[in-house]
């Protein structure tokens, strides 16, 4: 049996690319009994769904009221 910690490497590793067979083994196997690893999952797969809608998105589109530049004329 694999740790969380080794379950989490495993499933951000498959986003990257394809895990050898005993990698999928073991992870399915922890993922069947660890809810907090089932969430993880579940929360990488939307980041990865948000980001990827974000960087499909027109650049004039994107929130800019988080720039980092500080206008010190302006009372904000």
């Amino acid at each position: 049996m694999i740790s969380c910690k080794q379950s989490t490497r495993l499933i951000s590793d498959a986003k990257e690319r394809e895990l050898q067979f005993k990698e999928r083994f073991v992870l399915r196997l922890h993922m069947i009994i660890c809810k907090p690893c089932q969430r993880f999952a579940n929360q990488l797969d939307m980041l990865s769904s948000f980001a990827k809608s974000y960087a499909q998105e027109p650049e004039s589109n994107h929130d800019t009221k988080h720039d980092t530049k500080h206008d010190p004329k302006k009372n904000t």
